[in-house]
C-alpha cells in the first residue's frame, strides 16, 4: 500500500491515510470502540513524574 501511495506523488494521499488511521478522531475512536478494539490504559503519569522527579513543579 505504501509503494501504491508513494507511486502517486501526491504528498495528500500519505497524509489522508495517516489521518485516517494515526489521528485519534473522534470518528476513528468509535469505529475502534464499535469493533471492541479501542483499549483505554490509565498510566497514573502524575504518581510516576513524582516518583522519578520528586522536585519537579
Amino acid at each position: 500500500m505504501f509503494v501504491m501511495l508513494e507511486k502517486t506523488k501526491d504528498t495528500n494521499s500519505l497524509k489522508s491515510f495517516l489521518e485516517e488511521v494515526v489521528v485519534g478522531t473522534p470518528g476513528l475512536q468509535a469505529r475502534l470502540e464499535n469493533n471492541y478494539l479501542l483499549r483505554n490504559i490509565d498510566l497514573d503519569l502524575d504518581a510516576k513524574l513524582a516518583r522519578h522527579f520528586p522536585n519537579f513543579t
